[in-house]
Order: C-alpha cells, then sequence, then structure tokens
C-alpha cells in the first residue's frame, strides 16, 4: 500500500473553516439558477474573492464544480451529480416509494403507478393493478410522452420552467387522442394549474377511455425525481372523482418525498 502523506501545519480550526466555506459556496451554486462569477460568489457567500477563487480551483481539481470556457461563469460539477446519483441510489427510489404505492391503490381502488423522467417519455419502474374486474394495466419499463400523461406532466409542473421549455422544445406534441395538447402555449398554461393544485389530471389525452391522476415525489433538494398516480377506465374515474382523488394523490406522494428526505419550506 503507498503511504500517504498529510500536511499537518494548518490547524484543525482552519481546516473546519476552510470546509465550512467550500460547502457554503457548493450550496450556493446550488441554489442559483444560472452559473456565478468569483465577484458574485463572493458577495452571496460574504467572503473576499480571493479566498473564493482559492476555494473553487480546489474544488474544480476534484471536480465538484466547473467553469464555463465561454463566460468564465462557475456550476456544480460532475462529482456533485455522482455523489448525489450514489446517494439515490443507497436511498433506493423504488424501495422508499413501494409501501405508499400500495397504500395509494388500498385507498382509491385503482392501479397505481411510479416513475421517472427520461428525456421527454417518463419510465414506470413499479406498480400496483387495481382488483377491479376492469382496471388499467402496464409493465415495468414501459415509456410513454411526459407531455399527454399525468404522470410526466407532474414532474415537468415542478422542474425549472427553463427546463420544461427545453424538454418541450425537444418533443414534437403529436395527438394520441383527440384530447391530446399540441400546443405549447396552452401545455404550459395546464402546467400551471398542476403547480397550483399540487397534481396532474390526464384526461383521455394518451388514451382514449382512461383518466390518470399524477403527482410529484421530491428528493431531498426539491427536485421532483419521479412522479406517483393512478389509472382507471374513464367510466369510473369521472372528472368529478379526479378531482376528489387528487390530494390523495398527493397525499401518498407527499409522504414518500418526506422519506425521502424531503421537508417542505411551509
Amino acid at each position: 500500500m503507498t503511504e500517504q502523506t498529510y500536511n499537518t501545519s494548518p490547524t484543525a480550526a482552519q481546516l473546519v473553516r476552510a470546509l465550512d466555506r467550500g460547502l457554503l459556496i457548493l450550496e450556493t451554486l446550488s441554489s442559483a439558477t444560472d452559473e456565478l462569477g468569483v465577484t458574485e460568489l463572493a458577495e452571496r457567500c460574504d467572503l473576499d474573492k480571493s479566498t473564493v477563487h482559492r476555494l473553487l480551483a480546489t474544488l474544480g481539481r476534484r471536480d465538484y464544480v466547473r467553469q464555463s470556457p465561454h463566460t468564465r461563469g462557475y456550476s456544480l460539477g460532475l462529482k456533485i451529480f455522482e455523489l448525489y446519483d450514489a446517494l439515490q441510489r443507497r436511498l433506493g427510489l423504488q424501495d422508499v416509494c413501494r409501501p405508499f404505492l400500495a397504500q395509494l391503490m388500498e385507498l382509491t381502488n385503482e392501479t397505481s403507478h411510479l416513475a421517472v423522467l427520461s428525456g421527454a417519455d417518463i419510465v414506470f419502474i413499479d406498480w400496483f393493478v387495481s382488483p377491479q374486474l376492469v382496471s388499467v394495466r402496464t409493465q415495468i419499463g414501459r415509456q410513454e410522452p411526459a407531455y399527454c400523461t399525468a404522470l410526466g406532466r407532474a414532474i415537468l409542473a415542478f422542474l425549472p420552467r427553463t427546463e420544461a421549455l427545453h424538454i418541450l422544445g425537444e418533443t414534437r406534441l403529436q395527438p394520441y387522442t383527440t384530447g391530446t395538447p399540441t400546443d405549447q402555449h396552452a401545455l404550459l398554461r395546464t402546467l400551471d394549474i398542476t403547480s397550483k393544485a399540487g397534481f396532474a389530471v390526464d384526461d383521455e389525452e394518451f388514451l382514449e377511455g382512461v383518466r390518470c391522476l399524477g403527482a410529484p415525489v421530491f428528493d431531498f433538494q426539491g427536485n421532483p425525481i419521479a412522479a406517483m398516480g393512478i389509472s382507471g377506465p374513464s367510466t369510473r374515474l369521472s372528472r368529478a372523482r379526479c378531482q376528489k382523488l387528487g390530494p390523495v394523490v398527493v397525499q401518498q406522494a407527499t409522504l414518500a418525498s418526506k422519506a425521502l428526505g424531503y421537508r417542505s419550506a411551509s
């Protein structure tokens, strides 16, 4: 084993202070909506520019931050996303959400689903089928367009608007039914309604005769990493019943979010 040597000259207090300041920079970058320069970071963190520059150099060397070659601004680096991905695997999204997904099916007596966003589509990762004679069935790994599904819009509505616009900009809004939204402006208004209500409704917009509800599942940072919802035949899942069951879907999605470490600001 290669022997490692450590510089023991700084005091413990200095090491802790440097670490604390480095973490402050990372937290500031994570809450920013755009890249930040050294001057702006120094102002937001209440640090002098030379300190910020040294900390950014250290963080950049280990890929925790990256500097744009064009704007010279800083943003979070790939190492952060590697750690985030490792944490998500450790938490086990599917395992954490499963009890609440099962409870959702029990409370509504409709098939419940859990899906994540992949590009412009949602991918189903878990489900509990309704015991009703007529029910909606899917399969793990199935992909559906996010823009015209309740689970997809539940995620899109709670993403930063620039990110949602980017996804929609890469999406061909083709009609699957007579109710499929094909106008981006109308779709954005629907996303606004969804964000205010807390849940999305798919009113036979992807499959004729099927209505769906969906609510976002948030991670510990408040990011919508999945959506949980129910599907059923429109003859049973009426518009009025959708409004009645919407809060039930939100409740179970919120419980799953809290189990993942999410804490609401309110």
